[in-house]
């Protein structure tokens, strides 16, 4: 048990006559010693105060650091599961893209496989078009050929008031060896008047 400057005041010393010590001197070492100790034992307080003060400090810095880390933890995780989302997401945007392009092209095979089979029909009624021309105008020459032997010339058509030459249909009649009667409207016309 620790004493006091008090203690050491209050202790009472038994005197003795024939061996003893001066009573002022003893006061005054067990004064000091009073004051020594008192001021020992401020100090002691101060220093233990100051301890718990520091413990406190560190124990609140260690709860900071906890938290710090916790928060940084948990950060982190958050951060983590950001670029996962992000990943995936992106992955996700990617398969999209990727079936939205291959859907494009798609398409745009089967349009342009559409139009070459529309080429290829245009191609088909140009050439039977040519085809139909070439015989319509191989029998259109024969025909003109039997009509008009070699030496036999075509009725030469007449001028109009304008300088363009017209063929009426008497004069290819004619021109054909032909003096039958023309027909308009399903009557017969008279060949000297109306045709």
């Amino acid at each position: 048990m620790a004493l006091t400057g008090k203690e050491l005041r209050e202790w009472d010393l038994t005197q003795t006559i024939f061996r003893g010590y001066k009573i002022a001197e003893v006061d005054d070492v067990m004064e000091q010693a009073a004051q020594t100790l008192d001021e020992l034992n401020a100090r002691v307080e101060e220093l233990s105060a100051r301890v718990a003060e520091h413990e406190a400090r560190e124990q609140r810095v260690d709860d900071m650091e906890q938290t710090l880390r916790d928060t940084l933890l948990t950060a982190q995780r958050a951060a983590e599961d950001v670029v996962q989302a992000s990943r995936e997401k992106a992955a996700a945007i990617l398969a999209d893209s990727d079936l939205e392009g291959r859907r494009i092209i798609e398409q745009a095979e089967e349009a342009a496989h559409e139009a070459r089979l529309h080429t290829e029909a245009l191609e088909a009624q140009a050439a039977n078009v040519k085809s139909m021309l070439r015989r319509l105008i191989s029998d259109q020459l024969r025909l003109l050929e039997e009509d008009f032997p070699e030496g036999r010339e075509p009725a030469r058509p007449a001028e109009d008031r304008f300088g363009t030459r017209e063929f009426s249909l008497r004069d290819v009649r004619v021109a054909q060896g032909l003096n039958e009667p023309a027909w308009q409207d399903g009557h017969q016309l008279e060949e000297h008047g109306q045709v």
